[in-house]
Formats: C-alpha cells, sequence, structure tokens
C-alpha cells in the first residue's frame, strides 16, 4: 500500500493552521481575560497559576501548538530535502537494499507542494545524476534511476549490452569479472561534455540475455524535449526506460546526492554514508 505522506502533511498543517487561528482570534483572548480577572482575585497569583488559565484551551490549542511543527516539516520536505528509502537491487552496485538517502529538493527547480508545479527554474537534470521521480505507469510510486540521455541525445543500447549516445559507444573501464554470480561491474564513464565524463560503477548480469520479457534490443531513440532516458546501474535486474519509456520533467522530485544510513534488518549502520557518484 502506497501513503501519500505529502497530502496527510498537507492536511495536517490545514487543520491544525485552522486551530491557530480560531484559537488565536476567539479562546486565546478569553484565556487572557481570565487571568487578568484572576489576578485581580489574588495579586500573588504563582507562575503554576498563570501557566494554567494561559493553557486551558484544551484540545483545540494542543492542534494549535502543533501547526508550525507541520508547517515546518512540509516546508523542509517539499522545498529541501527529503529522505528515501532503497527497496530493491536495481541501483547495485552504487545503491544497496536498506540505503537511505537523501534528495536534494530545489536541485531542479522549486515545485509547489501538492500539485507539484515548478515556480522557479534552478537546474537541468544531467547524464550522470542519480534522480528520484514519480514513476510514469503509478504515480504514486517513487522510483530511483540514473540518467543516461537528456532532451536531444540520440541513444542506443544493443543487444550486446552497449550503449551509444549521439553515436559514439560509452566507455566502461576497469571490468572485474565476479564467477560465483556470473555478474561483472565496471565503470562506466557517461559523456557530460566534449572532454568531459560522469564516472559511475554498473553491474552486468552475464546469464542474462540484453532482450528479456518487455524490452527488446536494440533500443534507439532520440530524447524528447522535456523528456529523460534513464537505467538502473544494474542493468539486467532494472526496470527503466527500457521498458516503460522516458520520464517527463514534471514528475522529478529531486536529486539523490548522499546516503546517510543503511539499515540491515533492524540494525543501523553508517558504513556506507558518503556522496553517490
Amino acid at each position: 500500500m502506497n501513503i501519500d505522506i505529502e497530502f496527510w502533511l498537507l492536511l495536517l498543517v490545514l487543520i491544525t493552521g485552522i486551530c491557530w487561528v480560531i484559537d488565536r482570534q476567539k479562546f486565546e483572548p478569553v484565556r487572557k481575560k481570565d487571568l487578568e480577572a484572576a489576578k485581580a482575585q489574588k495579586p500573588n497569583l504563582s507562575k503554576d497559576e498563570e501557566e494554567q488559565l494561559l493553557n486551558s484551551g484544551g484540545a483545540i490549542q494542543v492542534l494549535r501548538s502543533l501547526f508550525p511543527v507541520f508547517l515546518l516539516v512540509v516546508v523542509i520536505r517539499s522545498f529541501l530535502f527529503e529522505p528515501f528509502t532503497i527497496p530493491s537491487s536495481s541501483m547495485e552496485p552504487t545503491l544497496y537494499p536498506g540505503d537511505f538517502v537523501f534528495v536534494n529538493k530545489f536541485h531542479y527547480g522549486i515545485r509547489l507542494p501538492g500539485v507539484k508545479t515548478k515556480v522557479i527554474d534552478i537546474n537541468d537534470p544531467k547524464k550522470g545524476d542519480v534522480i528520484v521521480f514519480r514513476y510514469p505507469i503509478d504515480q504514486k510510486t517513487n522510483y530511483i534511476k540514473r540518467v543516461v540521455g537528456v532532451p536531444g541525445d540520440h541513444v542506443r543500447y544493443d543487444g550486446n549490452k552497449n550503449l551509444y549516445i549521439n553515436d559514439k559507444l560509452v566507455d566502461v573501464q576497469e571490468w572485474s569479472l565476479n564467477a560465483a554470480t556470473r555478474t561483472k561491474e565496471g565503470i562506466e564513464q557517461l559523456p557530460t561534455g566534449e572532454k568531459t565524463t560522469h564516472a559511475h560503477q554498473i553491474r552486468v548480469d552475464l546469464s542474462r540475455p540484453a532482450t528479456t520479457a518487455g524490452f527488446q534490443a536494440p533500443l534507439d531513440v532520440v530524447v524528447p524535449e522535456n523528456q529523460y532516458l534513464v537505467f538502473g546501474d544494474n542493468r539486467d535486474h532494472s526496470s527503466d526506460s527500457r521498458y516503460w519509456g522516458f520520464v517527463d520533467d514534471k514528475l522529478i522530485v529531486g536529486k539523490a546526492q548522499g546516503i546517510w544510513m543503511h539499515l540491515n534488518g533492524w540494525v543501523p549502520s553508517f558504513s556506507r554514508n558518503g556522496w553517490i557518484q
């Protein structure tokens, strides 16, 4: 079951905000008058008695006190950073199940909470960025993948698991073989400019063909405007753009920038903490 946390937080902000207004305008003045009347009858009123009179607003005052807390949480999650948990192996060997990552929500621009409309544009996703986005097939589910194609790129992924960007083979260096799992890992050099690349690890499963159920190699596309092509680093165990197409800019949640904790069962570990390559 997918829980829309943002919706419930916005609802809590609305409810507690209404309570804040009602209590401030209607009930708080009454409490202050009661306090002044009590002081007139008993000039040496203790601090505890004063506090008791000022905090006698009941449930509505309690809800009012929660308003700034929920508002702060919404502001941080909507405009600054949001934590996410890695649920699958699709981004190995970069990210593993149980990794907790923090996602920069303002790196690509400021979006209004709830409606997701971008009101301030800051940066565009670049090849090599690891992004969190709403799954195009089910937008209540968040996915995390790496950008391999930006608008205008001609991208081809062939039956030998070679990646070409703008008709140039993407170089993979330092291949290492794991005979036990029949996988190999290497450092992929995604081109980001004329002479610059983004280096990151990928994994290939030698026991699986490039063509699998749902994907017929080769993939040969030109990335449309405001769309992005994304792959998992664990190339043969990832549901990504090869299977369901491009990611629209409006679906992007933010840029995954670092690992802040790993959970192995119920045991937290910080050995994997660091920036995401």
